[in-house]
């Protein structure tokens, strides 16, 4: 399938929605097909909140309704990936926005301890790490929408994600797990972040585009929706 006419299937982040991906549908200005899911554990979803559940949860989708572009934000990027790299036969290209993955290895136990945060107290910890994520042009109604949706989410699921992204066993977030991981990509694949730092990995894999775009927050797709579609469009166009 041509990646001009191939639809998108959009995986929101920890504590996202389906409907967080609404500033980018309207800025859409080409006939695309669009979709965007709910992980399980958001917004009522069934099934396991963790990682293999969301891989689950998109490869039943591809199944269902055939391939797709992919396009993941932050741990919605990490699911994405996974199902890439299972199923590539039924993705077109996939795009990922500061993904979930490539974390240093020495942050271990710290990532352990903010597991332990999170258990004790799941919302405030996460509207704590949400609220410094968020770039200074993020339009307050994105920032009403964002954690609109955490008040959403199954506070069990906030942990039950994070340690699948990142503690449990076979989980990828890790830096020295990442990296085999990326390299098993079959598919054409873009990559924004908002910062070098942060692309250092996905630069080193030698498999995907890279786009920085410094001063924006983790949310860089909803601060610029127009921005992020002309740029994911005018990459398809260069795939045919």
């Amino acid at each position: 399938m041509a990646a001009e006419s191939a639809r998108l299937l959009c995986v929101h982040g920890w504590g996202g929605s389906g409907r967080s991906w609404d500033p980018v549908r309207r800025a859409m200005s080409r006939e695309r097909g669009f979709a965007a899911i709910d992980l399980p554990g958001h917004a009522g979803a069934p099934g396991p909140a963790t990682v293999p559940g969301g891989v689950a949860a998109v490869v039943a989708d591809l199944e269902a309704n055939g391939p797709a572009i992919l396009v993941g934000h932050s741990l919605g990027g990490q699911v994405t990936t996974l199902a890439h790299v299972a199923r590539p036969d039924l993705v077109v290209a996939e795009a990922v926005i500061d993904p979930a993955y490539g974390h240093p290895d020495r942050d271990r136990a710290r990532l352990e301890e903010w597991a332990l945060s999170v258990e004790r107290a799941p919302l405030a910890t996460v509207e704590a790490f949400v609220n410094g994520a968020f770039g200074p042009a993020t339009p307050e109604g994105v920032r009403a929408s964002v954690l609109a949706d955490l008040r959403g989410t199954d506070p069990a699921a906030f942990a039950s994600y994070l340690r699948s992204e990142y503690l449990d066993p076979g989980a990828i977030g890790l830096a020295s797990a990442s990296a085999a991981v990326l390299a098993g990509r079959r598919r054409p694949t873009l990559a924004f972040y908002s910062t070098e730092s942060a692309a250092d990995l996905e630069r080193r894999t030698g498999r995907a585009k890279v786009l920085v775009w410094p001063g924006h927050g983790h949310y860089l797709h909803l601060e610029d929706p127009a921005r992020f579609v002309t740029e994911l469009d005018e990459w398809l166009d260069t795939l045919g």
